[in-house]
């Protein structure tokens, strides 16, 4: 219970965090940026608000797989072309999540997952998303 603390960001060397099913609030600190060596990042099951944010931005962040299902965000999803390492993207079940899905996700060439049913997208599916030829799963119910 509770939000996630900005120091998290003391735990420098941390490669897994798993916060997901505490009942977490609040919105994710950008303080997790300055974890540089984190390869997971999951936070599904909790009542995390806001936009998806783009803390993320930073080239060469070795992020692959990303949780964010089953929170309260909002808004539109963000560019996440530049974390070429990422496998898994889940953003189901938030409900509140609109708009389309960007062409640039079209960029990540190691997805093997992308989970988005259960959300409020509309729009088309980007022609770039043939591009993931590692791509074996793709969920989109729900959507509209």
């Amino acid at each position: 219970l509770g939000t996630i603390p900005p120091e998290i960001a003391l735990l420098s060397n941390l490669r897994v965090l798993n916060l997901s099913e505490n009942k977490l609030h609040g919105t994710l600190p950008v303080e997790v940026s300055n974890l540089m060596y984190l390869e997971e990042a999951l936070f599904a099951k909790n009542d995390l608000t806001g936009t998806i944010p783009n803390f993320m931005n930073t080239y060469g962040f070795p992020l692959k797989k990303l949780s964010l299902a089953y929170n309260l965000f909002d808004g539109t999803l963000p560019d996440l072309s530049h974390l070429k390492k990422m496998t898994h993207l889940d953003f189901s079940y938030n409900k509140d999540l609109t708009g389309a899905i960007p062409a640039s996700w079209g960029e990540l060439q190691e997805l093997r997952g992308l989970f988005l049913s259960g959300n409020g997208l509309s729009g088309f599916l980007p022609q770039r998303l043939g591009d993931l030829k590692n791509l074996r799963d793709l969920r989109l119910s729900g959507n509209g």
